[in-house]
């Protein structure tokens, strides 16, 4: 555990006309502590019911999940031969849920135990006739039943990208997988995934050609047979980050605009329609992909994404603001360093409210990863 090691600039955001631009803050988030882990690349990042925190890292040959205390220490690490990607809480806060894929390219989730790291179960299965798990996938779980939701992009020889969606039961029971991407034509990739908490179903977001659009997207999958809801496009350079209101009735968006240098902030309703967009200026070139989350109860929104300067370094933000984002907007940290570069991959927050950034940090030169860190913030 390292606390206070890194050097940090802080700065801020300010709404005016729609418009929230970089300024200089006054807001201070105090550091708790930096949990350096194994050299890879970071991919899942969960919370803990009690203050603890789960973190999935792929290595060249193969995965860790990590379990780390509140207090930043390393409780337990399992290892697996697998690619681990997306994990997440059970509902009841004594498992958590990986999703990835297995080398001979089947889909897996797999449940772990919350206190020791024990594999309780895995679940494989091939994503559809012919096609292989490209990517590791992402999960999320119903706070309401905790119904598993996983998804995933696959391929196959003459179809470069679809995407599958599958439910769970919390025994790795597999009620039901659907592919997206039926045609040569359809080419589609899965970037985020959030359950509805009152256990209606999936929201997920995406990128690529479908029915005739060919432009970034989220769409909502129905609980009982995974028909799909609705399915709205979006002007973005990348599929969105996305995280749902605990009513789930709000999906909040997150990702930089289409041809332009800027990230967007975006209400969407439960029913695909969109609310508002408004564009977020930093100080920096705008990364192409962030993350989103909601504090608990709702009460203000945690974005993280990557910025560069002229000179090509690469830098992570993390950005906090109330769910209108009207009024002021802070900036927590921005990290620069002229050797390593840093992506703030994923965020969270902690039942206490405490701040959970995980950061990919990778040479600057020859984009080789090092090891990512989880970061802890308290305001």
């Amino acid at each position: 555990m390292q606390s206070g090691s890194t050097s940090r600039r802080r700065l801020g955001l300010l709404a005016a006309a729609g418009l929230l631009v970089a300024t200089n803050a006054s807001a201070e988030f105090n550091e708790n502590w930096t949990a350096v882990l194994a050299k890879g690349s970071a991919a899942g990042l969960a919370a803990g019911l009690d203050g603890t925190s789960f973190v999935a890292v792929s290595h060249n040959n193969g995965s860790s999940l990590y379990g780390i205390d509140a207090d930043g220490s390393r409780s337990w690490r399992t290892k697996s031969k697998e690619t681990f990607g997306g994990a997440a809480t059970s509902a009841d806060g004594l498992s958590v849920i990986v999703a990835g894929n297995t080398n001979s390219g089947k889909f897996l989730v797999a449940s772990f135990s919350a206190a020791s790291g024990k594999q309780e179960w895995s679940q494989t299965y091939v994503p559809a006739n012919g096609f292989k798990a490209r990517e590791a996938g992402v999960v999320s779980v119903s706070a309401k039943d905790g119904a598993i939701y996983a998804a995933g992009t696959i391929s196959k020889a003459g179809v470069c990208c679809a995407y599958v969606v599958s439910r769970l039961e919390t025994d790795g029971t597999l009620v039901w997988s659907h592919r997206t991407g039926n045609a040569a034509a359809d080419q589609a990739s899965v970037a985020a995934i959030a359950a509805d908490p009152k256990g209606k179903g999936v929201f997920l977001s995406g990128n690529g050609t479908l029915d005739g659009a060919a432009a970034p997207f989220v769409a909502r999958y129905g609980s009982r047979d995974g028909d799909e809801r609705w399915r709205t496009f979006f002007a973005t350079s990348a599929a969105p980050a996305l995280t749902v209101s605990q009513s789930g009735k709000k999906i909040y968006i997150f990702a930089k605009k289409l041809d332009a240098n800027y990230f967007q902030i975006g209400l969407v309703t439960h029913k695909g329609k969109v609310k508002f967009f408004r564009p977020l200026l930093l100080d920096g070139n705008a990364g192409s992909r962030g993350s989103i989350a909601l504090t608990d109860k709702d009460k203000s929104l945690l974005m993280v994404a990557s910025v560069t300067d002229n000179s090509l370094n690469e830098s992570g933000f993390l950005m906090k603001t109330n769910t209108k984002t009207s009024g002021p907007t802070l900036v927590l940290s921005a990290e620069t360093d002229a050797a390593l570069g840093t992506w703030y991959r994923l965020v969270t927050s902690t039942p206490s409210g405490d701040l959970l950034v995980l950061s990919n940090v990778f040479n600057q030169d020859t984009r080789a990863n090092e090891a990512p860190s989880v970061i802890s913030y308290r305001e």
